[in-house]
């Protein structure tokens, strides 16, 4: 069911999807819900236990996108997710976040963390990398499952991509979004919800990753052995440790 919000006079699409406790799915940089959740299998792999809310913000996917550097923000970009909420009748629901999504996700923990009870932040830190080389490849083991390629779900993704990306809306974003870091490491303490941090070891968030996850009260840190920032979207290992962490003494 796809619908569209209006927040701050920026047109907002998102989805709705599934049954169960509610979910709130932000994608990352340049993807959106199609690239980030549906086509690497997220969507129907949580759809039978979660009441699933997937927003393209701002600047992505099907959402409107503006040009001017001062329409973006992080708290303008959470925003977006509020506004889907509202629309959606969600009054509170977990929240999961990838890349610059976890960005948003910590935004409106520490900003509206009365309507989230739990979360997951996957592929990024409390800093931004230092170095090319920021990876945690001393904690790789030799477990890594093989991944099967999908040349259809490639070929659709970047179809998708190609067809939706607008490089002026991105550079406006970066320009306004990303100059300081993730988020405030000195605020970190403030947000109490369970956190499961999920990173994979060749990723270069890693290093960062594992100090969000020494800041936060109350986390859960997983490394996925071998798995670069993008290829740990599609990680099995990742999609159990999500289903054990939300679903772990949780009525239906």
């Amino acid at each position: 069911m796809v619908r569209t919000v209006d927040s701050a006079g920026v047109r907002i699409r998102y989805r709705l999807a599934g049954q169960g406790r509610p979910l709130v799915l932000v994608h990352g940089y340049t993807a959106s819900v199609r690239t980030q959740w549906e086509l690497p299998g997220w969507v129907s792999f949580l759809a039978p236990r979660h009441r699933l809310l997937l927003v393209d913000v701002r600047g992505h996917g099907e959402s409107e996108k503006p040009r001017q550097p001062g329409a973006y923000s992080l708290s303008l970009m959470a925003s977006d997710v509020l506004a889907a909420m509202d629309a959606a009748g969600l009054g509170r629901a977990d929240i999961m976040g990838y890349s610059m999504g976890a960005m948003i996700a910590m935004e409106l923990l520490l900003a509206q963390g009365r309507r989230f009870d739990r979360a997951v932040l996957g592929g990024m830190g409390a800093t931004w990398p230092k170095s090319r080389d920021e990876h945690c490849r001393e904690w790789e083991d030799e477990d890594a499952p093989r991944m099967r390629h999908h040349p259809l779900e490639w070929a659709k993704s970047w179809a998708y991509f190609a067809r939706h990306y607008d490089f002026r809306a991105m550079r406006a974003l970066a320009q306004n979004t990303f100059e300081g870091g993730p988020v405030n490491p000195e605020r970190l303490p403030e947000i109490e919800h369970p956190v499961l941090s999920v990173v994979g070891t060749r990723d270069r968030f890693c290093r960062g990753t594992v100090l969000l996850g020494e800041r936060l009260p109350n986390c859960k840190l997983v490394k996925l052995s071998g798995r670069g920032h993008v290829t740990a979207v599609r990680d099995p290992r990742f999609k159990e440790a999500v289903r054990c962490f939300l679903d772990v003494d949780r009525e239906p």
